[in-house]
């Protein structure tokens, strides 16, 4: 049974669910306005515990498809969504995460918001939803209903270590710096 989540919500995944093996899904609609298409990303940074990401090589995007300990896999790019079910997708092994990750943020930039005029205001039906891999079911789903109508980039939620267990946070934090301005506050350098 899936749980809509609202900003603020946590879960104990790992603890209350026994989840070993996660999948992030990411969906929204096509642009069905005048302009281009939206091209949303879903981004993860590895973070230790002052939310500073390990290294370059620990931001999974449509870039870099998975970390070193192959912790995460990346589904890959999705210029335009729409699919009628997950645009685009990464799967989480816990057990393989790296002792010094201590959260894992899932953030949506929009590509080249700024270039196309875009922004979470215009974007329809967007999601971030999480499937338990083993038993292909899904736990938990957050909708976009939150107004971001001037924001390009959104921090929709967090996984991170407690007390030996892997819980879920929504955030649902706006910014308006796309894909850079992500990289900066998790102190990486955009490549």
């Amino acid at each position: 049974m899936s749980l809509n989540v609202v900003k603020g919500s946590r879960v104990n995944l790992t603890k209350d669910t026994g989840l070993k093996k996660a999948m992030i899904g990411l969906g929204w609609e096509i642009n069905s306005s005048k302009g281009e298409d939206f091209d949303l990303d879903l981004v993860m940074f590895m973070c230790d515990q002052h939310y500073q990401c390990l290294g370059d090589s620990y931001v999974i995007f449509y870039h870099n498809l998975q970390d070193p300990e192959k912790a995460i896999l990346h589904s890959g790019d999705n210029k335009i969504g729409g699919s009628g079910d997950d645009d685009e997708t990464a799967v989480i092994e816990f057990r393989k995460i790296s002792s010094n990750v201590e959260h894992i943020i899932i953030a949506v930039p929009i590509y080249e918001a700024q270039k196309r005029r875009q922004n979470f205001g215009m974007v329809h039906n967007a999601y971030i939803r999480i499937v338990d891999v083993e038993k292909g079911e899904e736990l938990l789903r957050y909708d976009l209903s939150e107004d971001f109508s001037i924001q390009n980039a959104v921090v929709f939620a967090e996984f991170y270590r407690y007390n030996g267990f892997w819980k879920f946070r929504a955030v649902g934090e706006g910014y308006n710096h796309e894909m850079p301005g992500l990289c900066d506050k998790y102190g990486v350098e955009y490549i």
